[in-house]
C-alpha cells in the first residue's frame, strides 16, 4: 500500500520521518520514496514523505505513530494522510491532550476514512 504525509514545513517533516524511523516495528513494515519535484522545482518536494507500507496491518500502527508525534508537539500543525483513493487532514490542535484510547480510536476512524470506496 502506498500512503503519502504531507506535512506544512520541510522542519516538521523530517521530525516525523525521524520519529517514525525511531519505531523499529513500524520501520520495518515500510520503505521510503523520494517523491517527485513540484512543478518549477529542481528537488523534491521536502514535505511530503511517501511510504510504502509492507503489509495492509501495518496502516494503523502507522497511523497511531503519527498522531502520537503530532499530539507532542507545540504550535499547529498539519498532516495530511493519503492513500491513492482518499486523503484525511488531522491537526495538532485535533489530538492535544488526547488519551491513548481516544488515540487509537481516530487512528481506527482514519484508517476507516482511507479503505472508503
Amino acid at each position: 500500500m502506498n500512503l503519502s504525509l504531507y506535512v506544512e514545513g520541510a522542519a516538521e517533516s523530517q521530525s516525523l520521518k525521524e520519529w517514525l524511523m525511531a519505531d523499529e516495528d513500524i520501520r520495518r513494515d515500510i520503505r521510503w520514496e523520494t517523491p517527485s519535484p513540484d512543478p518549477g522545482k529542481l528537488g523534491p518536494a521536502s514535505e511530503i514523505l511517501q511510504l510504502i507500507l509492507d503489509r495492509a496491518d501495518a496502516l494503523t500502527p502507522t497511523i497511531i505513530a503519527v498522531l502520537v508525534w503530532l499530539r507532542s508537539l507545540r504550535g499547529s500543525i498539519t498532516v495530511e494522510v493519503k492513500n491513492q483513493k482518499r486523503s484525511v487532514k488531522i491537526t495538532s490542535q485535533r489530538v492535544r491532550g488526547i488519551s491513548a484510547d481516544r488515540i487509537n480510536e481516530l487512528a481506527r476512524e482514519v484508517r476507516r476514512s482511507l479503505d472508503e470506496e
